[in-house]
């Protein structure tokens, strides 16, 4: 169990980091986010909590953890190749999914001023197009995920651009 939670894709899913002093620590800061009452910095709690909670059973589809968690379900199930998980229905992720549509997805880079770095990473996004928008010429009403970096205060350019390009 250790070793899958110290997977870099369990680690990403959870927006862990290592912490300062040791162990790790989530980006997150909503409780909500986690099923573990550490879940924020213990990410073998977090995934025992979550294993047990993709298992209970279907009693109200839109607050169980498969529906709740697509992404730790898909890649739970895909890493112990797990066949007996019950079925909820998910009709909230599946209408949202249906609403989205995703068929591709382009990374998009508009424009840049180079002697501001928060220019060129702020600008960076994601858009996430339906099958039809290049048909219908509707691609500026795809959904669209935006990356940025986070400043410190003491950053210099040359960190908050390598912090920018390495995720730090």
């Amino acid at each position: 169990m250790q070793q899958m939670a110290n997977e870099p894709f369990w680690i990403s899913l959870g927006h862990y980091e290592a912490g300062k002093l040791g162990g790790w620590r989530s980006y997150v800061t909503d409780p909500k986010f986690f099923l573990a009452a550490d879940g924020a910095h213990d990410p073998k709690a977090e995934l025992s909590a979550t294993l047990e909670a993709i298992y209970a059973p279907v009693t109200n589809e839109q607050t169980h953890a498969q529906c709740v968690y697509p992404a730790r379900t898909r890649w739970l199930r895909d890493q112990l190749r797990l066949t007996d998980l019950p079925t909820p229905d998910c009709k909230e992720f599946k209408a949202w999914y249906k609403d989205v549509a995703p068929d591709s997805t382009v990374l998009i880079f508009p424009a840049a001023y180079l002697n501001s770095p928060s220019s060129m990473f702020g600008h960076t996004l994601l858009r996430i197009d339906p099958a039809s928008a290049k048909t219908n010429n509707t691609t500026l009403l795809s959904y669209a995920i935006n990356f940025g970096a986070y400043i410190e205060g003491m950053d210099n350019s040359i960190l908050y651009a390598w912090k920018g390009l390495a995720g730090g």
